[in-house]
């Protein structure tokens, strides 16, 4: 998690936290998707910075061979463990598709 001013947001970041007008309510919430017609929105309201997730590039090929290969590791020795090799399975799913 990182915070940033409002001027640095991008469309596509993700909020790590709330983020709340002077009255304390919150006006968007912890995993909203900034648009760019939010952002312009925070700066007309005077919001300054925002709390976004720190996200690994979408696709890149080294972070998900490196994440395999982890993934290969912590699942070695369970072969003979249907459970184990059914949840392998669903993470690697996972992280090819986020890729």
């Amino acid at each position: 998690m990182k915070e940033i001013a409002i001027d640095q947001t991008r469309e596509g970041d993700i909020l790590a936290r709330d983020i709340k007008n002077n009255n304390g309510a919150a006006i968007l919430f912890t995993g909203t998707v900034l648009s760019a017609s939010m952002i312009s929105r925070l700066k007309k309201m005077g919001i300054q910075f925002a709390s976004i997730k720190d996200q690994s590039p979408e696709g890149d090929p080294e972070t998900i061979a490196r994440q395999l290969a982890l993934l290969e590791q912590r699942f070695n020795g369970t072969e003979s463990n249907p459970y184990m090799q059914e949840l392998k399975t669903i993470v690697t799913d996972h992280i090819k598709k986020a890729g």
